[in-house]
């Protein structure tokens, strides 16, 4: 999914990207929690009050 919505850090810019989409969309920044050695998870939480949709990618 990241891979085709272009947030693959190809060259260290991934990250940077989803920052830049998200203060673009006036979203808070993301969230990164490294639990795993090889893995981590990433909290994107949504400007808009009633949305309370949850994705989850394990």
């Amino acid at each position: 999914m990241m891979k085709a919505q272009n947030f693959v850090n190809r060259f260290g810019m991934g990250i940077g990207l989803v920052a830049d989409e998200l203060k673009a969309n006036g979203n808070p920044p993301a969230e990164y929690i490294f639990t795993e050695p090889s893995s981590f998870k990433v909290i994107v939480k949504s400007v808009d009050p009633h949305s309370e949709q949850i994705r989850t990618n394990q």
